[in-house]
């Protein structure tokens, strides 16, 4: 298994698909960044209206549109990243070589760490990278006007999302959003994987349905049952986002028992 791990890291890490995807994520933080920058630094200390503690990607309001763009395509693009590896090699007519070497189950299990793994770390680095250079170059001055309205916790009861962790350490709860945005990513590219197993499909439609599932599905969806309103740091109780969760892990499992099953050459 530890040769198959290298051989799949190796494979994906040095592709351009997934550098060409990890430039679009991570230069859309960067330019996220720079507007912050430069709105910050063009008004004085009155003029501010927060604290550092509210200026990252994932809460700031002056560059909403950025993150809440990047929580829309992130899933996506993070699918193209490696996910569509096994229909590359069934198409190219690779696929009956790499299972008469590391067998089927180590095959499949080796593409599924690999695919995790990078979409996790890739996200967590993205957004983490963000975050810490926002928080040791922008001064941490102004005048406190309150919190953005899509941070504002209803009543301000302790039951709600992660309620004592935002209260007293806003930057720990920027870090546990970037977790839960890598963890979905990494939920949606293990599907669109397991979705190339099942189906004898090709790229697009590979992606077409994975957004299917990951978007259309939320918009069926009351709010506190959706993903992506955690991920928008939108508040709802922390149980249901336990119940959120569960439902994608499962679909995952799911799919990927399925695909074992029902792999096509």
């Amino acid at each position: 298994m530890k040769n198959e791990l290298k051989m799949e890291f190796s494979r994906c890490l040095n592709s351009k698909k997934f550098k060409y995807c990890f430039s679009i994520l991570f230069g859309l933080t960067i330019l996220s960044y720079a507007m912050l920058f430069k709105q910050t630094f063009q008004r004085n200390s009155l003029q501010l209206g927060k604290t550092t503690d509210y200026s990252m990607i994932i809460s700031s309001s002056d560059i909403r549109t950025i993150f809440l763009t990047f929580v829309l395509i992130a899933p996506l693009i993070c699918t193209l990243m490696y996910s569509d590896s096994f229909i590359e090699q069934r198409e190219n007519n690779m696929y009956s070589i790499f299972l008469m070497r590391s067998g089927k189950k180590r095959y499949i299990i080796a593409k599924t760490i690999t695919i995790f793994t990078v979409t996790f770390v890739s996200i967590f680095f993205i957004l983490g990278f963000n975050e810490i250079l926002t928080w040791i170059s922008i001064p941490d001055v102004g005048i406190n006007n309150g919190q953005p309205a899509y941070l504002i916790i209803q009543n301000n009861k302790a039951e709600y999302f992660l309620q004592d962790i935002y209260d007293r350490f806003p930057h720990l709860y920027n870090f546990i959003i970037i977790i839960i945005t890598a963890l979905f990513c990494s939920i949606s590219s293990l599907i669109a994987f397991n979705l190339s197993m099942i189906f004898k499909i090709n790229k697009i439609i590979m992606v077409i349905i994975t957004f299917l599932i990951v978007n259309g599905t939320e918009m069926f969806l009351s709010d506190d049952y959706q993903m992506q309103m955690y991920i928008q740091t939108w508040p709802a109780e922390f149980k249901k986002f336990l119940m959120v969760l569960s439902i994608w892990i499962l679909l995952t499992v799911i799919t990927f028992v399925i695909g074992i099953k029902k792999e096509i050459i």
